[in-house]
């Protein structure tokens, strides 16, 4: 029991880098060169806001095993809420103070970065809506539901690889950053419906 989680943990791990990744990836493909670079440092920044929840869910996976296991469905509950609560806030306040650094971050970096600071206000957007729903995914995962878990995640894979093929054409950066923060925010939205 424990190799099959350790299997669907790394599974999701690996899903989770590619996403992190993929959008890059695409519009280096499909996207003028010189948008690739100011992208990723946008990416890179955005990132910024999501560390209060991972610092968190590293935190809480254990917890929520130990109450699952105990049968602590209403401490469980109660640790679930207070945990989407605290990412929430620390990561709002990350977001903000990220947006407003990107502004004057981005053309430091050199001539043509500037054009990132949208694409970066979107994902730092989806990063907070990624925090509101808590830590969805480790609570799917350490309560035995570890290939739900796994199929939600290739569905927003999936769904942001799409995304992204049909709307970086069209708008480069900024499809990039819509594809993958509407991916996020569909993941989460199924996560959550299953939750509750």
């Amino acid at each position: 029991e424990w190799f099959n989680l350790g299997i669907h943990l790394a599974g999701l791990s690996i899903l989770g880098t590619v996403m992190n990744r993929i959008d890059v990836l695409i519009l280096g493909a499909m996207a003028p060169g010189s948008q690739v670079g100011p992208y990723y440092i946008a990416v890179q920044i955005a990132a910024l806001s999501a560390y209060g929840l991972n610092a968190v869910n590293s935190i809480l996976a254990p917890v929520i095993a130990r109450q699952f296991a105990a049968g602590l469905t209403s401490d469980l509950s109660r640790t679930v809420r207070r945990a989407a609560w605290l990412t929430f806030g620390a990561t709002a306040i990350v977001a903000l103070g990220t947006v407003v650094a990107g502004r004057w971050f981005l053309p430091v970096m050199g001539p043509g970065f500037e054009s990132a600071y949208a694409p970066l206000v979107v994902i730092v957007i989806g990063q907070c809506f990624n925090a509101a729903a808590g830590p969805v995914g480790y609570l799917i995962t350490m309560t035995r539901y570890e290939r739900t878990a796994l199929a939600i995640s290739v569905t927003g894979g999936a769904l942001n690889i799409l995304l992204c093929l049909l709307l970086i054409p069209a708008w480069g950066m900024m499809g990039a950053a819509v594809a993958t923060s509407a991916a996020n925010v569909v993941w989460n939205m199924i996560s959550l419906l299953f939750v509750l």
